[in-house]
């Protein structure tokens, strides 16, 4: 395996998708979800192919990579 930095994430705007799953909880307090693929994955479902509109980090050596800003992890302890 081949360990590579990337460049520095550009910020953008828009409609995406996030092919990658998610936690939902994280994403959907700070992101407007507009469709998704859920994943049965017991304790916590997750989604995947995420059509998300906001704010989305992509790379330049990635193009096809958008993961959304502002993700933020919720647990009330």
């Amino acid at each position: 395996m081949t360990v590579q930095q990337l460049s520095k994430p550009k910020t953008t705007e828009g409609v995406f998708t996030c092919v990658h799953p998610l936690n939902p909880l994280d994403v959907m307090f700070t992101n407007q979800v507009m469709s998704y693929d859920v994943v049965n994955m017991p304790p916590v479902s997750l989604i995947q192919n995420v059509q998300i509109q906001g704010q989305y980090y992509q790379f330049e050596d990635i193009k096809d990579l958008k993961i959304p800003v502002r993700m933020e992890y919720r647990f009330k302890g």
